[in-house]
């Protein structure tokens, strides 16, 4: 094989490894934003639950708060 053929050869392996490397990468950026909006999907749910917990526990306190003024007024 003369030495022009191998340089070429290599010169086109270097440049297809360097478009399969851009690739790669690209693929990699988009999975990790992808697993960013699922994480973010995932916990939404439980931001949901929350606020439906600490809606609750506000009427809650809100009606021990007007049961206890209630019955000091009665007095």
């Amino acid at each position: 094989m003369a030495d022009n053929e191998l340089d070429g050869r290599l010169c086109k392996l270097e440049n297809g490894m360097a478009v399969s490397d851009t690739k790669l990468n690209t693929i990699l950026d988009k999975l990790q934003d992808m697993s960013d909006k699922v994480d973010g999907l995932l916990s939404k749910p439980g931001k949901q639950w929350e606020m439906v917990v600490e809606s609750i526990l506000s009427a809650a306190a809100g009606a021990v708060i007007t049961f206890l003024a209630i019955q000091l007024g009665m007095r």
